[in-house]
């Protein structure tokens, strides 16, 4: 009786054990895959793109250049197409990860959530327009739906932020 009472609280142990080391091991992967998004943003082929499209954004996003009724494109018609498609590639990536859960929720609204909801408005009627050129009604869909959730949680926490007192808060007259 004593060993089997053993046997199961070294099963229990070992159980829990290896369930913990699974969520630690969990939480690790989505927070380096997390830290893969932000330094894949900031490499030197992300900047160029980044750079160009938003040079197209500043020029009023001349989508009739880049679909023009008459191809062919010229050729600075075509790296902005190019730069547009990779660009808006990576926000469709980072939602397809987001709606995995392959990293953390948190730490992409945290570091991206004000880039994501600003590429999403600026990119929005090139990605309307691409997928009516491309006849693709699902094209950037996880990106579509990466901006909603980042919305929410938006919302979520600046009204938790509201509640919450900031040092600026405390700041004293040199008076007092």
């Amino acid at each position: 009786m004593l060993m089997t009472l053993l046997q199961v609280m070294e099963i229990v142990v070992l159980v829990a054990t290896g369930g913990y080391i699974g969520y630690q091991t969990q939480g690790h992967f989505s927070l380096t895959r997390s830290q893969h998004y932000i330094e894949r943003f900031n490499s030197g082929e992300m900047r160029k793109l980044r750079t160009r499209v938003n040079n197209w954004i500043e020029r009023g996003q001349p989508l009739d250049k880049i679909f023009p009724e008459k191809p062919p494109l010229d050729d600075e018609s075509q790296l902005d197409l190019e730069a547009l498609r990779l660009f808006s590639n990576f926000f469709q990536e980072l939602g397809t990860a987001y709606k995995y859960r392959t990293v953390s929720r948190a730490y992409i609204w945290d570091v991206f959530g004000q880039i994501i909801l600003r590429y999403g408005e600026d990119l929005a009627a090139f990605i309307s327009e691409y997928r009516i050129h491309v006849n693709r009604k699902g094209l950037y869909i996880d990106f579509e739906c990466l901006i909603e959730d980042i919305q929410k949680m938006d919302k979520k926490k600046q009204k938790a932020m509201r509640n919450t007192t900031w040092f600026s808060d405390h700041r004293h007259d040199k008076n007092d």
